[in-house]
């Protein structure tokens, strides 16, 4: 279970195991890791979807990447990696496959405030070819 807290100095994202017991229910296991270096921005952390990569949001809005395995004890981590910054502190979501981002995004300042239409597809999927 990967989750942010203020247990420190400031906030940090930290990495610990999650069991599940069909007696004793759930409960954290032994191990806590801290997998983000420099603090952490408010977003949650997320998961790619084969659990081999942890995605959060650092110091200074820096979306960060840091690739894990194992399990337990036996938990390990690579070093975080900077994939961008955000231009400011937005909502965001992340594909499973962690290769496709959604952000909100307010006009910077200065901008003229004009109108873009937007364009929504109902049914997309009949209108995909198919072979």
């Amino acid at each position: 279970m990967a989750y942010r807290s203020n247990e420190s100095v400031r906030p940090e994202i930290y990495v610990r195991p999650f069991i599940v017991s069909q007696t004793s229910g759930p409960s954290l296991g032994d191990g806590k890791w801290e997998v983000s270096k420099d603090g952490s921005g408010v977003a949650i952390p997320k998961w790619r979807n084969d659990g081999k990569e942890l995605i959060f949001v650092g110091a200074n809005n820096s979306v960060m990447a840091v690739d894990v395995s194992g399990t337990g004890a036996a938990f390990q981590m690579g070093a975080p990696q900077q994939l961008f910054t955000l231009p400011t502190s937005p909502s965001w979501e992340v594909s499973g496959d962690k290769k496709r981002f959604l952000l909100t995004v307010t006009p910077g300042q200065g901008q003229q405030n004009s109108q873009t239409p937007i364009t929504v597809v109902l049914n997309w999927q009949a209108d995909i070819k198919r072979p």
